[in-house]
């Protein structure tokens, strides 16, 4: 058996080479051929041509770093492992991943490989979600305040864009289609575009969707106030925001979102959009069905 270890030196303040390099070394001894892959800023990785024979593709890190590699897993089709370093790391909670090895083992050798669907927004792929409303905001300002080199990792780092957040909150006017039919005009409101039902603290706005069934779950939650959305994220997380009429929810493969009155802010799969404050006017969002091939830990 071969497997790439992929991992960023230098994510968590060294985190990921300090968990990647023990585990290549379990690996070898157990008999796995394993090949090193290092990524991030400044570093020249040709992770597709790493994975030619291989058997898995194996990603140290959180999940952006997981999102950023899924392209790769799907033009080689070797199946991808997530090893979890991140905030949430929801990909590794959807498919029953974890750091324990014992658990990476029983998948490399169950080889239990799910086709799962891909999301694509505006050109971009994404694994998890997409969304626009205080939540993405968030994530802007958290990709502004490390751009300066203020915070570091983990959920501490959070809190002053969280903070700032309350203090000034961002409720965007949205008009979203999904397969060509008005769902939402002109509304302000959070809106979250889900492939997979995770989403942080177990707050799941989408909480039907499905990694296989090749369509995309939409949940809008009108919003104004900061209130509202600690309401909203109460009822998303005892699981009764779908009880609540005023909730949009749809699904389909084909989904636009258009920031009416002005840029809106965006994110995907926890990370902020690129560009210019992470703002959009407009958002195409398709899926890929059952393009990614995973290697499930799941039963």
């Amino acid at each position: 058996m071969r497997v790439v270890l992929l991992y960023n030196p230098v994510s968590g303040y060294g985190k990921s080479q300090r968990v990647a390099l023990p585990l290549a070394d379990r690996l070898v001894r157990d008999g796995v051929g394993v090949q090193l892959v290092r990524v991030g800023p400044g570093i020249n990785a040709d992770v597709r041509g790493a994975l030619t024979g291989v058997d898995a593709l194996l990603v140290v890190g959180g999940d952006g770093t997981v999102a950023h590699c899924a392209d790769d897993a799907v033009a080689t089709g070797v199946p991808l492992y997530h090893v979890p370093l991140g905030t949430e790391n929801l990909f590794a909670r959807e498919w029953g991943m974890s750091r324990r090895y014992e658990t990476l083992m029983n998948a490399l050798n169950r080889r239990q490989i799910v086709r799962a669907d891909v999301g694509v927004c505006n050109g971009r792929s994404f694994l998890l979600m997409c969304s626009s409303g205080p939540d993405a905001s968030v994530t802007g300002r958290l990709a502004a305040d490390r751009a300066r080199g203020i915070v570091g990792g983990g959920h501490s780092a959070y809190v002053r864009p969280v903070l700032a957040e309350l203090l000034r909150p961002t409720f965007p006017r949205l008009r979203v289609t999904v397969d060509g039919r008005e769902v939402v005009s002109d509304q302000r409101g959070i809106i979250v575009v889900g492939n997979s039902r995770q989403y942080a603290l177990r707050v799941d706005p989408a909480v039907h969707a499905d990694m296989t069934d090749g369509q995309l779950d939409v949940a809008f939650m009108p919003c104004a106030s900061a209130a509202r959305t600690l309401l909203w994220a109460a009822m998303a997380r005892l699981r009764r925001h779908t009880r609540d009429a005023h909730l949009v929810y749809q699904r389909g493969r084909q989904i636009v979102i258009e920031a009416v009155g002005g840029p809106a802010p965006g994110q995907l799969d926890g990370e902020a959009l690129p560009g210019q404050g992470s703002l959009f006017d407009r958002l195409s969002i398709s899926v890929r069905p059952q393009h990614l091939p995973v290697l499930s830990a799941r039963g």
